[in-house]
């Protein structure tokens, strides 16, 4: 009965708690993926890492075609929050030879697997990534602690935690030129990472890919409201998925839908 009011709670947040099944397969081993008509190959850390990145599974969400559909050839697209390089293979690929994706991460060893990724995929001259914590400046550092394999930024003080330097979307921008494309999935600190963003919006309107995890919101001081005022939400449309609904399905953006808890996948053009 308890765990059957757990899994209830998780899957009104947006979730899905599974157990990860054992498996003779020594890891890691390499997948093949096929996804919104890409191919590539994908490094297999563990098991938790062949549950989230099924390919099987991924083929079945809505937000990856949605992704593909916002990416054009030739895209510079910067990945925050790019976890083991899932998506940062999967963009590489649709930006194709003329384009470049950036891939960011506060987690040190999932910046080591992503590398991993690009050379698997012989990505080197058209992608790259980051150990850095994403933010509205790029001075100083920041905390952070671990649950999973993710991670995300401690407001603290007192905790002792590891720590990563800072970046923002302007300081990147100044290495590897504008960017067409951001992707961002920080666990809630997501509108720091867009204040970063504020001579990026000036020259240009970015095309944006928003994993809005509301419930982490409030925790960095954020509402709905504070975020789509610095990500310019009003001079934008798209599309989104609201995972607690049906990943998928997606329905036209609005604000006022996105939920309260558990996590949106939300995908925005310029008027």
């Amino acid at each position: 009965m308890i765990r059957n009011a757990i899994h209830q709670v998780l899957r009104r947040a947006g979730y899905d708690l599974r157990r990860v099944p054992r498996t003779s397969r020594a890891y890691p081993y390499v997948s093949q993926v096929r996804l919104a008509g890409v191919d590539f190959s994908f490094w297999i850390k563990d098991a938790q890492a062949e549950q989230w990145y099924s390919p099987e599974e991924h083929a079945k969400f809505a937000e990856n075609q949605l992704l593909a559909n916002l990416i054009k050839s030739g895209d510079r697209v910067l990945d925050l929050g790019c976890h083991q390089g899932f998506y940062v293979a999967f963009l590489a690929k649709l930006v194709g030879p003329s384009g470049f994706v950036v891939g960011v991460d506060i987690n040190p060893e999932n910046v080591m697997i992503t590398q991993a990724q690009i050379v698997l995929n012989g990505l080197t001259a058209n992608a790259d990534v980051l150990h850095r914590a994403a933010a509205a400046t790029s001075e100083g550092s920041l905390k952070y602690s671990h649950f999973s394999d993710n991670a995300m930024v401690v407001m603290s003080e007192q905790e002792t935690v590891p720590t990563a330097e800072r970046t923002s979307v302007d300081h990147l921008s100044s290495i590897y030129g504008d960017f067409d494309v951001l992707m961002i999935d920080v666990e809630g600190f997501e509108e720091e990472v867009l204040k970063g963003a504020t001579g990026l919006f000036e020259r240009s309107k970015p095309k944006l890919a928003l994993e809005i995890h509301s419930d982490f919101l409030k925790g960095y001081g954020s509402t709905l409201q504070s975020l789509a005022s610095a990500g310019h939400f009003s001079d934008y449309a798209g599309t989104m998925v609201v995972r607690a609904l049906d990943r998928t399905k997606s329905h036209p953006f609005d604000l006022e839908a996105v939920p309260n808890k558990g996590v949106a996948n939300v995908f925005l053009t310029p008027r």
